[in-house]
């Protein structure tokens, strides 16, 4: 397979664009925030285009205000598009067991079935900016296998499996995580995505490696 880093602010949206136009047939994403005009334009973009888009997003981030708003509103958009969105947090009902874990905090999408993106910081402006627009320091790696890409999906599935209790299907209506009163939408920037002021290299032949996912293997893992 290959590998090819990212490193945010440095072309790291134009990197990241660049890889999701590259989806053909499927593509999964779990996030905890997402929150992204141009990114949330480009997956819409994609589910028009008759790519099956699936994205996971925490039901209970840590915002408020107009973050918040602007997080259900972005789901929406999704939903309205054609995505299949979901929100991992809370079971619900009289007799709910409790949830299994505190956040979905994941940071990593699969490409049909053959490409990972995994990374460090959320799909947001502040690890995704446009232009010369200031930001964390956040990295990232494409990652170009079917092996790799394979064993990440499985996991990512297992986390797709509407019948687990803490996975909650969207809605518009739901008085919480649904559309925003007032919501009129939000299009792409009209800031254009700055390609990495260095050409990126990519590293390609035989590749070993190990994925940990928390909290199911990586304390033994890490350790």
């Amino acid at each position: 397979g290959s590998l090819t880093p990212m490193a945010s602010p440095d072309g790291s949206l134009y990197q990241f664009l660049d890889w999701l136009d590259g989806s053909e047939q499927s593509l999964h994403i779990h996030v905890y925030e997402l929150m992204h005009n141009d990114i949330v334009a480009k997956l819409v973009s994609l589910s028009q285009a008759d790519v099956e888009v699936t994205v996971i997003l925490e039901e209970d981030p840590l915002e408020d205000g107009a973050d918040l708003v602007k997080i259900r509103g972005m789901a929406y958009e999704l939903y309205a598009a054609g995505v299949d969105v979901y929100w991992m947090g809370n079971p619900r009902g009289d007799n709910a067991p409790p949830a299994p874990y505190q956040y979905i905090h994941s940071k990593v999408g699969v490409r049909d079935g053959e490409s990972v993106w995994i990374g460090s910081g959320n799909l947001k402006e502040s690890t995704f900016p446009a232009g010369d627009a200031s930001s964390n320091r956040d990295w990232g790696l494409i990652i170009d296998s079917v092996d790799v890409a394979q064993l990440v999906l499985t996991r990512m599935l297992w986390d797709e499996n509407a019948s687990h209790p803490h996975l909650n299907g969207y809605s518009v209506m739901d008085p919480s995580t649904g559309r925003p009163s007032g919501w009129t939408g939000a299009g792409p920037s009209e800031v254009a995505a700055e390609p990495p002021s260095e050409s990126i290299p990519t590293i390609s032949g035989e590749l070993t490696g190990q994925v940990l996912t928390c909290p199911d293997d990586c304390v033994s893992g890490m350790v």
